[in-house]
């Protein structure tokens, strides 16, 4: 399988990154072009990148359904894992 390198940064700081995903940003972001999947990127062109084989506890998300706010799993363990990544 062909693989593609895109060079940049992962961004950590004044984000809020669990323990199986962290933000990724290209040196430039026409280099998304040349993947075979469409990417979907927020507005500063960072892309969520999720570890393969790693499931951690969630420390924030948004119920799809009711207006329950943000919801979390128990902090103990999900801080520690993002901690640990």
């Amino acid at each position: 399988m062909p693989m593609t390198l895109i060079k940049g940064n992962y961004r950590v700081v004044k984000a809020a990154p669990d323990g199986d995903s962290v933000r990724f940003y290209p040196d430039n972001p026409e280099n998304w072009k040349k993947l075979p999947t469409r990417i979907h990127t927020n507005h500063s062109g960072g892309a969520q990148l999720r570890l393969d084989s790693i499931d951690a506890l969630e420390t924030h998300y948004h119920a799809r359904v009711g207006s329950l706010g943000t919801q979390h799993q128990p902090l103990e363990y999900a801080h520690a894992a993002a901690s640990e990544l």
